[in-house]
């Protein structure tokens, strides 16, 4: 087994919190707290998104004090197709804060996911990655590799990155990044994370990152509340959930919300639909839930 925790010389790593036993998810009710604000930031929760953002603001200011780059930084997170995840919201957010604070501004960085038109090979999603065991998740990131678009190499060449995520479970998808930024040429990778499972951890027991994402909001009903109600930006994983439930609460959720938001969700999930290529049956689902 590849070891994807071995860090390059030109790497290093700062995590803001080390989740090494799920029994706390549940009692962590700490408004205060990272694991409090997370799974709602996961879903694209404006208020979320700032509290992580702004934590994260502190780490990067002992990064600047210690000299760790005299460059600009430039600022990445994880590729997506068209709606953001909540690392690439707590990366905007990040950079505009650093840019009111810093001499060097930093730069923002968006990655991109080839289309299921520009890539050839199309399967759909198998399910929660957040589910997934550590093989299918190699897999998983592996496939998603395969359509990372390239990365611009003047933006990245011999600048220093930092690369904002919001958990750090298996390495997979860091070591698949590491190939890519090492290769467009930069000077020095900073991973950044908003919470970190030791390896031993999350190998074993990967499924931790689920149990985290649904510490609150994990029923249906309040899932739902939250979406009729929240000031939010609605993240990919935010509408893979929701549709991914069955079609009957879906049928009374939707119905329930003003025609203008209706058409919105609806919307969104055929857009990250078409650019990943989901399946026919997935299709079918979304048509029956417009009528």
């Amino acid at each position: 087994m590849q070891d994807f925790d071995r860090p390059g010389e030109n790497e290093s790593l700062t995590a803001l919190l080390t989740l090494s036993d799920p029994a706390v998810l549940s009692s962590e009710q700490d408004a205060q707290s990272i694991l409090f604000h997370y799974p709602a930031a996961k879903l694209g929760l404006r208020s979320g998104i700032r509290f992580c953002a702004g934590k994260l603001v502190e780490a990067v200011r002992n990064l600047h004090r210690d000299g760790l780059s005299s460059q600009p930084w430039v600022v990445a997170s994880p590729p997506r197709f068209v709606l953001p995840g909540a690392a690439n919201l707590m990366a905007r957010e990040l950079t505009q804060l650093l840019g009111t604070a810093w001499d060097l501004a930093p730069t923002l960085a968006e990655l991109w996911l080839a289309t299921a038109a520009e890539h050839i090979e199309v399967e759909d999603s198998p399910g929660l990655y957040a589910q997934a065991a550590f093989a299918a998740r190699i897999k998983e990131r592996s496939r998603l590799h395969q359509r990372l678009k390239p990365l611009a190499v003047a933006q990245f060449q011999g600048r220093p990155v930092l690369f904002v995520n919001d958990i750090h479970v298996t390495g997979a998808q860091q070591h698949f990044m590491r190939q890519a930024l090492q290769a467009a040429g930069v000077a020095h990778i900073h991973w950044l994370y908003l919470v970190i499972v030791p390896p031993e951890i999350g190998r074993d027991h990967p499924q931790i990152e689920y149990a985290l994402n649904y510490s609150r909001h994990g029923s249906f009903d309040d899932f739902a509340e939250l979406l009729r109600h929240a000031d939010i930006e609605f993240t990919a994983r935010c509408i893979h959930r929701l549709f991914d439930h069955a079609e009957s609460e879906l049928h009374a959720f939707l119905d329930s919300l003003p025609s203008e938001r209706r058409q919105e969700l609806i919307g969104l999930a055929a857009q990250e639909a078409q650019c990943e290529g989901r399946s026919a049956e997935y299709w079918a689902k979304l048509q029956r839930l417009s009528e």
